[in-house]
């Protein structure tokens, strides 16, 4: 025999569901035999603004991906029909968080990649009808201009309108074992060394086609003029496509990260071999699709979403 957290009532200690208040212990237990091997980082136990705006533009993003596919297939005419599609894009927005946040992932796609779940007073799992209101209060973040979200950078525990409202927190969900003291880069190194190696691209690919129009108008021989007219578009896409793979699995480097000083590596400090990199790439177009480079704003180790599936990092050399 033992009381009830919710009601206080005595009942017997093999009752799944309180027959008073229905207070589910399976959902409870399961919850915390699952997370019992985690331990919050206490500094950094409440999800802060940074966090919560990736994860809400991944969540509004992959939506808005969602809702468009819809009206295409509906063939609805975006200028004439401006409020039914909004009114489709937050009847998705709100039904599919709501969903989401009552899954184990206690979160949206969104919160998921970045790392924090949504929990409610007692820092347990939210029922649908919180997750619901939750949900339907950011409703009050577009009324308040923004304020809304902006005040949770102020509160204690980090909450924003719709938190406050609804007596829930957003916290993250690391292990100690996240903490890292490897120098990782920054999000704008990498950005800069990216863009370089891009320019490379671009020189070496426009020195590739000026050679071959310049070969081309010597008419030189008709079967050499009908070869490199075969290969000048693979070749192109060779290049776009083995840069990277090619020169990082070397040292982990290409010409844009040895200017900025940095290099990419596996968890294991370890160079990443060719075909690591070319599944790197390919996820890299998924990344592009899902805004997944933002998670290398808040992430522990400032991995991308094609990071952390391949298990790689990039850290200053």
């Amino acid at each position: 025999m033992f009381g009830c957290p919710k009601c206080g009532r005595i009942i017997d200690k093999e009752v799944a569901i309180c027959p008073y208040c229905n207070y589910n212990f399976q959902e409870i237990n399961s919850f915390f035999n699952k997370d019992r091997t985690r331990t919050f980082l206490e500094d950094e136990k409440y999800a802060g603004l940074i966090k919560r705006i990736v994860a809400g533009l991944i969540d509004i993003y992959l939506i808005a991906l969602i809702t468009y596919l819809i009206i295409y297939y509906l063939n609805i005419d975006i200028k004439q029909n401006t409020i039914q599609i909004i009114s489709i894009f937050l009847a998705l927005y709100i039904l599919i968080n709501t969903i989401m946040e009552r899954t184990k992932l206690r979160g949206t796609i969104g919160k998921y990649l970045v790392g924090i779940k949504a929990l409610d007073k007692d820092e347990n799992p939210e029922t649908i009808l919180i997750a619901f209101i939750r949900n339907l209060a950011k409703i009050l973040n577009v009324i308040t201009l923004g304020i809304g979200l902006l005040i949770c950078a102020g509160t204690k525990k980090k909450q924003t309108l719709g938190d406050i409202v609804t007596k829930t927190y957003v916290l993250t969900d690391l292990k100690i074992t996240d903490k890292d003291d490897r120098p990782f880069s920054s999000p704008l190194k990498r950005l800069f060394a990216f863009v370089m190696d891009v320019c490379l691209i671009i020189v070496i690919l426009y020195g590739i086609n000026w050679l071959c129009k310049y070969l081309l108008d010597l008419n030189i021989n008709p079967d050499i003029t009908n070869i490199i007219n075969q290969i000048q578009k693979p070749l192109n896409l060779v290049i776009i496509l083995l840069y990277f793979p090619l020169i990082e699995s070397r040292k982990g480097t290409t010409f844009g990260k040895s200017l900025m000083k940095i290099k990419t590596t596996t968890l294991k400090d370890e160079t990443p071999g060719f075909f690591r990199l070319i599944l790197k790439e390919i996820i890299f177009l998924v990344e592009i699709i899902t805004l997944g480079s933002l998670l290398a704003i808040v992430t522990p180790k400032r991995q991308t979403l094609s990071n952390r599936l391949t298990n790689t990092i990039v850290v200053d050399n």
